[in-house]
């Protein structure tokens, strides 16, 4: 019965090698065929259900694209129709100088940023050192703005005194670029560290140092107009180069259209909000003085949505009290655009 049985066994395979012999060209090119058929349906098919990211996009236009394209709530999203995007990169821009990925709605929420809370409801402004009197006009008129603009509470402390500074946190620069003397400028990583830090209040959602003297960030630098800790929760900028506003009327605007744009930039730092570069929005980068004087005072759709969804306060309220604002402290351009967005609003929800 053995014997029987693998006879039979040899014989089938001696009748399958002869075949796979005869027919071995024809077998492979049915494999081949098959093979690369399989592949292609589920390459295709993984390909097409591949997600995509701000990462996985290459370019800065592509980023910039997908980011305007992404659905946000019904105000921010008719209010698109008035913004802007982005210019083309210059050189000498932050953009042309500095790589930045930007960052969607959906990022922001999932990166659960901070806010106000039980806790945390007010934003402080720490004095550090002396101001003149159209100085401490522009401060007050600042810290007005930023009420308005954030939905929050301000509260100003009283003022922290440059005797107080170390001489290896202080410097003196040859040549004041106003008045062609010497001018003395605070290390910003002493005044971040062992004066705002230490001293942050509990309720703060941000406590924010204020200053009439010049910065620098590190010995290397020559200066800087603010800076922000995103997850200490402070900042610190200086007014000292936004001009003078004691030298007349368009110079006080001036001065105090930069103090804003410095305060509100840099508290969206404070508040998670990465640069934008979708639109031109007072969150995009600045590399000079011109680009930084290029920017209105007011956010893009998508930086809006992410303020408003942090804060809870409404867009319309918010242009509403702004509008007002913005009449009395003469700033026309914000007021008109202000102005645009809420008419826009009231438009979309009477339909």
């Amino acid at each position: 019965m053995l014997e029987r049985f693998s006879v039979v066994i040899y014989d089938k395979k001696s009748i399958t090698v002869a075949f796979l012999k005869k027919y071995w060209d024809y077998i492979s090119l049915i494999c081949l065929v098959c093979l690369t058929t399989v592949l292609f349906v589920f390459g295709t098919s993984a390909s097409a259900g591949k997600k995509v990211t701000l990462k996985s996009l290459k370019t800065l236009e592509e980023k910039a694209i997908f980011l305007r394209k992404e659905k946000l709530g019904s105000q921010c999203e008719h209010l698109k129709a008035l913004h802007q995007n982005r210019k083309a990169v210059k050189p000498g821009d932050w953009l042309h100088e500095h790589h930045e990925d930007g960052q969607s709605f959906a990022t922001y929420v999932k990166e659960r940023p901070n806010g106000p809370d039980k806790v945390k409801k007010f934003i402080y402004i720490q004095l550090i050192g002396g101001f003149t009197k159209d100085q401490s006009k522009i401060l007050d008129q600042t810290i007005e703005y930023m009420q308005l603009s954030f939905g929050l509470s301000v509260k100003k402390l009283a003022a922290f005194p440059l005797s107080k500074i170390p001489a290896n946190a202080r410097r003196t620069r040859r040549g004041d670029p106003r008045l062609n003397n010497d001018y003395e400028q605070l290390y910003t990583k002493f005044i971040m560290n062992k004066v705002l830090l230490p001293n942050r209040p509990k309720d703060a959602v941000a406590l924010i140092g204020f200053t009439g003297t010049d910065l620098y960030p590190d010995p290397n630098w020559n200066f800087v107009f603010g800076i922000a800790s995103l997850r200490q929760r402070i900042g610190l900028w200086s007014i000292y180069r936004n001009g003078n506003p004691s030298k007349g009327p368009k110079e006080f605007i001036q001065c105090l259209r930069r103090t804003i744009g410095t305060a509100i930039h840099e508290t969206g730092h404070i508040l998670g909000m990465q640069h934008c570069i979708a639109y031109e929005c007072l969150m995009c980068g600045s590399n000079s003085r011109q680009e930084s004087d290029s920017r209105e005072l007011y956010y893009c759709p998508s930086c809006l949505q992410k303020l408003t969804w942090n804060t809870k306060v409404s867009p319309a309220t918010r242009f509403k009290k702004l509008i007002k604002l913005c009449n009395k402290l003469k700033l026309d351009r914000e007021e008109k655009f202000f102005t645009k967005s809420l008419e826009l609003l009231k438009n979309k929800n009477s339909k």
